[in-house]
């Protein structure tokens, strides 16, 4: 009898909570959903103020890139007349940079390819010479009139700038040449400044990776990622995307097609603040009172107790490789590197392993890119399966004896014919936390993909 009553007790008492977290919840439903429709009211303002901050000079550049002076000036020019056209090109950019206060005009001439800047012509633009000029060629196979960047001065904020390179066509659509002025961007950021601090919010822009362009933290701009609030598809979703980015954290998301960035807007449910407290409150006194009443009427009517069990793997089931629950565990919570014994890191990841996927058996691709790694690294170090097709190295060796196993494992990861990797590498710095020490190693995996793949950087 007494077991009866104290298992329609558990019953009763689990019944009344529950109806009263029903309750609850639909009061933070309401107050949730009001407080969204600010948020997202709210980033669609920030989006517009900024945006037309940084269009205005997108503006100006696609009207130098019309200007009748640049049309004459390409039907002229001739590879005898440097000095010449030098000097006219000169006067011109000058008057352009002053003008609108850049901090630099230049012109790239298709026809002789030229890089004409308001001081003179600064050289002959060639990709099989310079690695810094295979940005025009990625201009020109992306086929498009528009080009944004940002280069980063680290010793210098002031300095730092965003460059806007546009397309100059004659009338049949051919390409004549790319105006390209620069502009400082240090007012953007304490545009991104004064609002952060008026609504309490964090704002960002990203490239379509995910790596941070532009933050009004300028120390963070070279290593901080978003990469997990933006979408790495091929299209990219349009609108405004509302992302809940913890218990009560929020992030909005815009992909900005004609820049190619996405920009993003971070903050905190304050007004909703205390109704997410007692929510998880409840749901937590919910899951006890279940939990305990489930485990008491079983031993009662069993004699035996229920064991909960909740482990977590730190070995990849594929490749057998530890995974990144390991790397927490070695290295523990504070994400800070504890030994001396890794000297360079590396993060590489299979070239349009996608397509690999779906035309070859896509676990065999892996594995057989593992044993390489592991064949070359013999002991001198610990390949790590971060995710997907990216994996994370940790050398005991020097950068450079890293970086000649990397272009061999390059090499030989060709060799078999199944697919190409691309590779970054990093010196650790003890003095970094892990988080920066991987996104430096990330972001030159990056630019080796942006480039084609099948390749090393370091850096």
């Amino acid at each position: 009898m007494k077991k009866s009553l104290a298992v329609v007790a558990a019953i009763i008492l689990f019944v009344v909570i529950s109806l009263l977290m029903g309750a609850h919840y639909l009061i933070f439903l309401g107050a949730s959903k009001r407080q969204k429709e600010a948020e997202l009211l709210l980033a669609s303002h920030l989006h517009d103020v900024i945006l037309s901050k940084i269009m205005e000079p997108v503006i100006v550049s696609r009207t130098m890139a019309n200007d009748d002076f640049l049309r004459q000036f390409i039907n002229k020019e001739s590879a005898a007349g440097l000095a010449s056209d030098a000097e006219q090109m000169k006067n011109y950019l000058k008057r352009i940079k002053n003008e609108f206060s850049y901090a630099s005009a230049t012109f790239i001439s298709e026809k002789t390819r030229r890089y004409y800047r308001d001081d003179g012509v600064h050289k002959i633009v060639d990709p099989s010479k310079n690695p810094h000029d295979i940005w025009y060629l990625n201009f020109l196979e992306d086929k498009t009139d528009f080009h944004i960047g940002v280069f980063r001065n680290t010793d210098n904020r002031e300095k730092a700038t965003m460059f806007l390179n546009v397309g100059l066509t004659d009338e049949h659509g051919k390409l004549l040449g790319v105006s390209a002025p620069s502009l400082y961007i240090d007012d953007i950021l304490d545009l991104f400044k004064f609002y952060e601090k008026k609504f309490g919010v964090k704002i960002n822009m990203t490239d379509e990776t995910g790596l941070v362009v532009l933050d009004s933290n300028f120390v963070d701009i070279s290593v901080a990622s978003l990469t997990y609030l933006v979408s790495t598809k091929k299209n990219a979703p349009a609108g405004y995307r509302y992302m809940d980015n913890g218990p009560a954290k929020y992030a909005i998301v815009k992909y900005i097609k004609d820049l190619k960035w996405y920009f993003i807007v971070r903050g905190d449910h304050k007004s909703t603040w205390f109704l997410y407290q007692s929510f998880y409150l409840f749901a937590l006194i919910l899951l006890a009172v279940g939990l305990y009443s489930l485990s008491y009427t079983y031993k009662k009517i069993y004699g035996s107790k229920a064991s909960f069990i909740n482990q977590t793997t730190q070995e990849d089931s594929l490749t057998g490789l530890p995974n990144r629950n390991f790397f927490k565990f070695m290295f523990g919570e504070r994400g800070v590197f504890n030994t001396t014994r890794y000297r360079t890191l590396a993060v590489f990841d299979i070239d349009f392993f996608k397509e690999a996927n779906d035309n070859m058996d896509g676990d065999e691709v892996l594995i057989s890119v593992v044993n390489n790694m592991l064949h070359l690294l013999d002991n001198r170090g610990m390949v790590l399966r971060w995710g997907g097709d990216e994996f994370l190295v940790l050398f005991e060796l020097p950068i450079e004896c890293s970086y000649a196993i990397c272009r061999q494992f390059c090499k030989n990861v060709e060799a078999d014919g199944l697919v190409t990797v691309s590779v970054g590498l990093t010196e650790v710095r003890i003095s970094d936390t892990i988080k920066k020490n991987y996104y430096r190693a990330a972001q030159f995996c990056y630019l080796v993909k942006e480039m084609g793949g099948n390749g090393v950087k370091k850096g």
